[in-house]
């Protein structure tokens, strides 16, 4: 028997060398995917950065103090207008999430720069809205009172069209 390569193994042990290398990298590729949505948002200095891109709300979880003055600063990186709710208990139409049971803007909500970027519906079935265009940013000072401490959904239901996107849900918890 020899210990010499056959030149059939060469290109065999070279395809499994970069199979190996592409799964290493896949695998690297997914474990940071999944770190992206994992991140927590709190206040700092008075204020909870949001940034908004397509159908996507990073952090995904965000941490509120009860009864203190917050300022909301929500950018939006992406090509269409976000309009965020804040609520819990989903009402549904027809399998889509359409409003909030509550909604945790309308009894929070202090004032918006600029103030027209703070929606408050006619309709109680509607949430109030927080509307962010494209490539831009707006501030929303909020003080949730303590007895609503909990966890709250963020969704988006007019505007642009999107439904809630519930399936991978942004989550605000009141402290």
């Amino acid at each position: 028997m020899s210990d010499t390569m056959s030149t059939s193994t060469l290109p065999n042990r070279l395809l499994l060398r970069w199979v190996v290398v592409a799964l290493l990298v896949g695998a690297l590729a997914m474990a940071i995917a999944t770190s992206v949505g994992s991140s927590t948002g709190t206040v700092d200095d008075g204020e909870l950065a949001i940034e908004l891109t397509g159908y996507h709300i990073e952090p995904i979880t965000l941490v509120l103090p009860a009864g203190e003055d917050v300022t909301l600063v929500l950018t939006n990186t992406g090509g269409f207008t976000h309009n965020v709710a804040v609520g819990r208990d989903p009402v549904r139409d027809d399998d889509a999430v359409v409003g909030f049971g509550e909604d945790l803007l309308a009894v929070s909500a202090l004032r918006a720069t600029p103030s027209n970027a703070l929606i408050t519906p006619v309709d109680p079935a509607v949430p109030t809205t927080i509307s962010v265009a494209p490539e831009s940013t707006v501030e929303v000072e909020v003080r949730v009172p303590e007895e609503l401490v909990g966890e709250w959904q963020l969704g988006c239901f007019q505007g642009s069209g999107c439904e809630a996107r519930i399936d991978q849900p942004a989550t605000l918890r009141v402290e």
